[in-house]
């Protein structure tokens, strides 16, 4: 049985009864926001029939991060009888029970995934990670909630961690009045969370805490280690502007891998004319094999970008030259695709001092290194991705 916490049962209990339409849980790191969200879906799909719509800017992440969400409220033989129903074609669930059907699909304007969106109509939309997605796509995705039969009920719900004052979702919500805004705590949810977890987000200065923690508004822009802020951050927008195939034929592409047990991550950067690196591009890989990762690289890569993966310069974690006992390593697989990995071990130390000094190098109208706001996992790896224990600086892992 789902236990919610208290501040869980009274955000559930006004999406439920308020008459607003549009909701918008904001909060800090682990309160719970996506649980909530995620239980309220599977409560009303389970009871009504309902059409859901779950959407996320990545499908790969609608799937394996909301729909498993959803799934992990019901019961073995619910979500047996659930997954029997999906349909790849459509990308839909139905919950037999009550004859609802869940559909999930990417909300970037740019691919296919929003032209389904928009030929759809529905009760109930969730949309996570939503200070990654336009508003114009927001602007059109209310237009699809107006279902009113057989259920007269429509809601919005949008799970974000807090925004700067400047995105349309503070704009939205907050100065114009739009909707309703339930704010989550990370205390709020601390009965779910491990003590080193809580103690790691006190231990950043107050400002950092206000936002990470108490879910304020703002942008985080103090690091331990590094001097990433705001201003290292490049829009959207101006990623569209992006010439892929002068900087293929220039070869000013550049890639990275980091290579894991479990994980593996991939990180994609060009450098402009005037040498700054432009990251624009992250993807995440959990326990698959290295050429199924790279098929599905060139899959992706192609599909945005009309690039494929030998294109690139690629550097790597050292690490990839440990051999099996087969005596193959992970770069020897690499070079069989036509891809050579440049691999050198750095001083953690002289790597922090020179990635700081391109932090704050400005080279024309950039500085050494920008990060799409896109690239979430890069962003957050700059204030997350080390820690400082006694005299030593410890490197986390990044896709916890």
């Amino acid at each position: 049985m789902v236990e919610l916490t208290k501040k869980q049962w009274e955000a559930f209990q006004k999406l439920l009864t308020s008459p607003e339409r549009d909701f918008l849980l904001v909060g800090g790191y682990g309160a719970g926001k996506s649980f909530l969200a995620s239980f309220f879906v599977y409560f009303i799909a389970k009871h009504y029939p309902v059409r859901v719509l779950l959407t996320r800017t990545a499908i790969r992440d609608v799937r394996n991060t909301m729909v498993d969400y959803l799934l992990m409220h019901a019961t073995p033989e619910e979500r047996k009888d659930i997954e029997a129903t999906h349909n790849g074609h459509t990308q839909t669930y139905e919950f037999p029970s009550s004859g609802a059907r869940i559909y999930y699909l990417s909300s970037t304007d740019r691919n296919d995934q929003f032209k389904k969106i928009l030929s759809y109509e529905f009760n109930i939309v969730w949309i996570e990670e939503a200070n990654l997605v336009e508003q114009d796509v927001f602007e059109e995705i209310k237009k699809r909630v107006r279902v009113k039969k057989p259920v007269n009920f429509r809601k919005i719900i949008l799970t974000t961690n807090p925004t700067g004052e400047d995105h349309w979702i503070y704009e939205y919500f907050v100065k114009q009045g739009k909707g309703e805004v339930i704010r989550f705590s990370t205390y709020d949810n601390i009965e779910n969370l491990p003590e080193d977890y809580i103690k790691d987000l006190e231990s950043y200065p107050e400002s950092v805490r206000r936002i990470i923690m108490e879910g304020e508004f703002g942008i985080v822009s103090t690091s331990k280690i590094y001097r990433f802020s705001e201003k290292n951050i490049i829009s959207k927008r101006e990623l569209e502007e992006l010439d892929i195939i002068e900087m293929v034929n220039s070869r000013r592409l550049y890639g990275a891998i980091d290579f894991g047990i479990k994980n593996t991550g991939v990180v994609l950067a060009y450098k402009d004319l005037y040498g700054n690196l432009i990251f624009f591009y992250e993807r995440h890989f959990r326990e698959m094999s290295l050429s199924q990762i790279f098929n599905e690289l060139d899959d992706d890569l192609y599909k945005n970008f009309k690039i494929k993966t030998h294109y690139i310069k690629w550097c790597g974690d050292i690490a990839g030259s440990q051999r099996n006992l087969e005596g193959i390593s992970a770069f020897d697989i690499l070079r069989q695709r036509g891809i050579f990995v440049r691999a050198e071990k750095i001083d953690i130390y002289s790597s922090i001092e020179k990635v700081n000094y391109l932090l704050e190098e400005k080279r024309g109208v950039r500085y050494g290194i920008m990060v799409s706001e896109e690239c979430k996992s890069i962003i957050r790896s700059f204030y997350e991705g080390y820690e400082i224990e006694g005299d030593k600086i410890v490197k986390l892992d990044p896709y916890q």
